[in-house]
């Protein structure tokens, strides 16, 4: 009897964390489909690893008014329509941007951004299946 109350007591002592952080963390977010999703984003990878595609953000030029960025895709693939984000990770808003095509890569001029981080995500087809990269960046 004894062996079975401490076993128990013991098993009570290890979960009971688990499920007390779990419920902090989960924020109710269920997603319909998530593994069709799953098998989609493992093929976007594939192509990514397949083509050699990085997202480099190889330049920033902030003034009082516009920031210029400067970044490239690296790998053997150069897509003709891309659409690239500008996102802050905590609490920003989304700004679309249209980038334009350069010697290295692709140049976009943005309106003044916030100090801190922020998110380029970049987004187009290669070989008719859509691919998108994002990559960290830090405003002075």
């Amino acid at each position: 009897m004894k062996v079975t109350l401490l076993i128990f007591l013991l098993a009570l002592i290890t979960i009971a964390p688990s499920v007390v952080v779990g419920k902090k963390l989960f924020d109710g977010r269920v997603e319909d489909n998530s593994y069709e999703k799953g098998l989609v984003y493992d093929d976007m990878r594939h192509t990514v690893m397949e083509k050699g595609l990085k997202l480099t953000v190889k330049k920033i030029e902030q003034t009082d008014k516009n920031v210029m960025l400067d970044f490239s895709l690296g790998g053997t693939c150069k897509p003709a329509d891309i659409k690239a984000e500008i996102e802050r990770p905590v609490g920003g808003r989304t700004l679309e941007v249209k980038p334009s095509e350069s010697a290295e890569g692709y140049t976009a001029s943005l309106p003044a951004l916030e100090k801190g981080y922020h998110i380029l995500k970049v987004s187009f087809a290669v070989d008719g299946k859509e691919v998108r990269l994002k990559k960290n960046f830090y405003i002075n």
